[in-house]
């Protein structure tokens, strides 16, 4: 399907789950505040949350993301930076000559240690207990999504009962407990002290507003596990992507190497907030793979919870999903020169236009920009997928020389219902730089 001829008409696809209707941009203000279609119930029902138990969030923890975490990035950048120093080389690995490896496989590990501080704290990050439950968790969900969703609904019972996910998941919710417990316990024997400075994401689920959800262990767990499933695995995949980009056009790393060179860093020498945001190429880079590799084929998820009639007589039956063609508006000859073509300079130029200096950024959104969602529900870890991401790729330019196997090109990407991933299976070449 040519996604970029499906901008600007209403259409539909039938799913194991039901039809989902793709609107036009230009009926986005029709949708986005109506009562009768809501965020959490198509994400519900995507995430197929009676056997992930991974689902929409509630409004506090959204809140504590954007209100309490994120105010406090600046201060994250050296810390997580040091992070991912510490275990680069252990993680990834040294190679003295070219070695085939299977990148996402590393990455993810990477990243998921390096999030863990800002999601959970720093008791996480050298426990291969806490990170085994992580990936464990994340690597069980997209298995449980894959392979249900090619399965009619009524049959997925009987499917995922005699399935090794389901197993796999309540082990690692009833081990994440136990270690959600002892941290609980311990900050009741502290006296109800944030334990981290700056604080993590659990220090702000429970104080302040959220101290009347402090005790609650299933949903402190919970929320651990939800971060490990959407947190970890948008940032993984647009590493990822970038970094199979980079690999495919390797003209622009010289650019790149200079950039990180020069940039900011603290007294210790590692990166600062400021001296990322000086990464205008890396960042324009970014924003072009993301662009054309987005994790999400249509995004703006709604889903109605009663019968519709729109003001032109359009009737949408309960139950219908609701969702906008991100990928076929990022792929538009209208918004776009020149759409299919990968332009690692396309949004650094288009900053240079004046009064748009702030604009076009990786994390920045839009109605045509809907990479990390829109509006009300705009993805509020965007902030820190893309501190980490370029952390990540900063390191990674530093110590690491990477091609493409003899003969091979970039990876495609795998495609199910509306979502687009990198291909965890997909090997490259790596050496260590000399120092």
């Amino acid at each position: 399907m040519e996604k970029q001829n499906y901008c600007d008409q209403i259409w539909g696809y039938d799913t194991h789950d039901g039809i989902k209707l793709v609107i036009p941009r230009n009926r986005w203000d029709e949708f986005r505040n109506h009562p009768s279609f809501t965020f959490k119930a198509s994400v519900d029902n995507d995430m197929l949350v009676e056997y992930t138990k991974f689902g929409g969030p509630p409004d506090y923890f959204n809140k504590a993301i954007t209100g309490g975490l994120n105010p406090t990035l600046g201060e994250y950048v050296p810390v997580l930076h040091a992070l991912i120093i510490k275990h680069m080389k252990s993680v990834v690995g040294e190679f003295d000559n070219w070695e085939e490896i299977r990148v996402h496989e590393r990455v993810l590990k990477l990243v998921t240690r390096v999030s863990s501080r800002a999601f959970y704290g720093s008791s996480t990050t050298d426990s291969d207990e806490w990170l085994g439950i992580a990936y464990g968790y994340l690597g069980a969900v997209i298995a449980t999504i894959r392979l249900l969703k090619t399965i009619p609904p009524v049959l997925r019972p009987v499917v995922h009962f005699f399935s090794p996910q389901k197993k796999a998941i309540k082990k690692q919710f009833k081990e994440a407990s136990k270690f959600v417990t002892e941290t609980i316990q311990l900050r009741r024997q502290l006296g109800g002290i944030q334990l981290d400075s700056p604080p993590s994401l659990f220090d702000h689920l429970t104080t302040g507003k959220n101290v009347i959800y402090a005790e609650d262990i299933d949903a402190q767990t919970l929320h651990q596990m939800t971060l490990i499933a959407v947190g970890n695995s948008t940032t993984v995949s647009s590493a990822i992507q970038a970094v199979y980009d980079l690999i495919d056009r390797p003209e622009h790393i010289p650019a790149l190497l200079e950039e990180i060179q020069r940039a900011e860093r603290d007294e210790n020498g590692f990166l600062t907030r400021s001296g990322l945001q000086e990464m205008r190429f890396m960042d324009s880079f970014l924003k072009e793979s993301f662009r054309l590799n987005g994790s999400g084929i249509t995004t703006f998820a709604r889903a109605s919870i009663e019968d519709v009639t729109l003001k032109d007589g359009i009737f949408i039956p309960k139950g219908t999903k609701i969702e906008i063609a991100a990928g076929a508006i990022d792929r538009d000859p209208n918004k776009w020169p020149n759409p299919l073509s990968f332009d690692a300079t396309r949004h650094l130029k288009a900053r240079e236009r004046p009064g748009h200096e702030h604009k076009h950024t990786f994390v920045s959104t839009s109605a045509d920009d809907l990479g990390f969602g829109y509006g009300r529900h705009v993805c509020p870890g965007r902030y820190l997928t893309d501190i980490v991401d370029k952390l990540v790729i900063c390191e990674l330019l530093l110590n690491y020389e990477l091609k493409f196997l003899p003969g091979k090109r970039r990876p495609t990407n795998i495609e199910y219902e509306n979502i687009a991933e990198a291909d965890p299976s997909a090997s490259i070449l790596i050496k260590s730089k000399t120092p």
